[in-house]
Order: C-alpha cells, then structure tokens, then sequence
C-alpha cells in the first residue's frame, strides 16, 4: 500500500512539474559523461528507467528529481514518462543521488523522443 501511495504521489507531483527541456540542439550537443545514461522513446509511448544503484562504485541511497518533463516521476528507483506527440526531440532530465559514502551526485538521463 506504501509503494501504491508513494507512486500516485510521484505521478501527481511528477504532472505538476513545468520545467522547460533543452532544446533538441543543445541537448544533443553536451557529451554524454559517467553519469549519463541515454534512452530512446517512441512519442506517445511510456518510458521507464530503472536508475542504477550506484555512481563511481558508491551506493545510491536514493534519487531525487531536480529537472524533469511535465507527466513524468520517480517512484524509488524507477523514473517514468508518459511522453506526448510534442515530445519529440532530445530532454536531458536531471537527479540528484544521495549516497552515504561519498558527496552528493547528479545523474543524467539523456532521452531521445522519436516520433
């Protein structure tokens, strides 16, 4: 019941979220680096990313989203997009990782919405 919860209240936030994407150009422009993971996605379909459990060999405790589309969330570990026709192009959506063992870190999830 915790996870239901804690899933509809990402979906909820995660819909109220308005941050403007990188334009496909400069999104596409800036070199992908260690913590940078690419995805692909056919507009109009639902994206799911599983986000890794650690960074540099530390264990992640947790995420927490710093920049993300409109009608995406996290729930634990798992990011999720509903992507729209107008989606199309290249969102670079940003969290930040909380671990224990190390400083803070920021992770990038480069997604490339096909249409």
């Amino acid at each position: 019941m915790r996870y239901l919860l804690t899933w509809l209240v990402s979906c909820f936030l995660g819909a109220l979220l308005l941050v403007s994407p990188l334009s496909a150009e400069a999104a596409s422009s800036l070199p992908p680096d260690d913590d940078t993971i690419e995805r692909s996605v056919t507009a109009g379909n639902i994206l799911i990313v599983a986000l890794p459990d650690a960074l540099d060999n530390t264990p992640v405790e947790g995420y927490r989203i710093v920049e993300a589309p409109a009608l995406s969330g996290l729930a634990d570990r798992s990011f999720f997009w509903r992507t729209q026709a107008d989606d199309a192009g290249t969102h670079r959506i940003l969290f930040h990782a909380n671990r224990a063992e190390a400083p803070a870190d920021t992770l990038t999830l480069r997604v490339t919405v096909d249409e």
